[in-house]
């Protein structure tokens, strides 16, 4: 096992990519993400890093997300295990109101966006929606009561109801996991055989918070 820090927004990976050829590795998990893995990527590519006759684990969070996935086009490494926000496969009324709510406002805010959320998109809906409720809730604009008023606050979003936990304020929005492919339909690559990860499956409990208080 080894690992390496390459210096974020450098741009250049020759080294970083050096380094893990020479490791050979069976795995590799990266943090990289935006435009440091985009740079990565386009520069690993014809070292075989990805592809060729060895084959290895790639883990990345994040690098499923249209904002890092589909800047890279057919250079998008295949077989990557990711989270990230397939939004062209999440068939739920809700979300598909969502999605065809975003393209109307695109379309007239600014043209030249792409016209489908981005999970930034989703994520600071999801953030005004659960302050409006909250606020709702408080009667209040007061932080104090805001804070109150959303422990334990239950609210229905896009991708389905979330809950506010009282004893540690962590929202149980979940995570998409899956794995990268290139789609040659719309000439980026997207998420298949992913799964959704609801919060509440892998946040610790509350003793566990409480553990981990005492011990900091």
């Amino acid at each position: 096992m080894s690992s390496s820090w390459p210096k974020l927004g450098a741009g250049q990976y020759a080294d970083y990519v050096t380094k893990l050829l020479q490791a050979n590795p069976d795995g590799v998990f990266t943090s990289l993400f935006g435009s440091d893995w985009i740079a990565f990527v386009k520069q690993a590519i014809p070292f075989g890093l990805f592809g060729g006759p060895r084959k290895r684990v790639w883990v990345g969070i994040l690098l499923g997300e249209p904002e890092y996935i589909d800047p890279l086009g057919k250079d998008v490494p295949e077989g990557m295990l990711v989270t990230g926000y397939p939004w062209y496969a999440i068939d739920t009324p809700a979300h598909r109101s969502f999605v065809a709510r975003y393209k109307e406002f695109v379309s007239h805010y600014d043209p030249k966006l792409p016209p489908y959320p981005h999970l930034g998109s989703l994520v600071g809906y999801i953030t005004m929606l659960s302050l409006a409720k909250g606020i709702e809730r408080a009667g209040s604009v007061d932080t104090e009561a805001v804070i109150k008023a959303m422990e334990g606050l239950t609210l229905d979003t896009p991708i389905g109801p979330i809950s506010y936990r009282p004893f540690d304020h962590q929202s149980t929005m979940g995570a998409w996991v899956g794995i990268t492919k290139f789609d040659p339909s719309r000439g980026v690559g997207v998420m298949v055989n992913w799964e959704y990860v609801p919060g509440d499956r892998v946040l610790p409990t509350e003793r566990e918070v409480e553990g981990m208080r005492a011990r900091n």
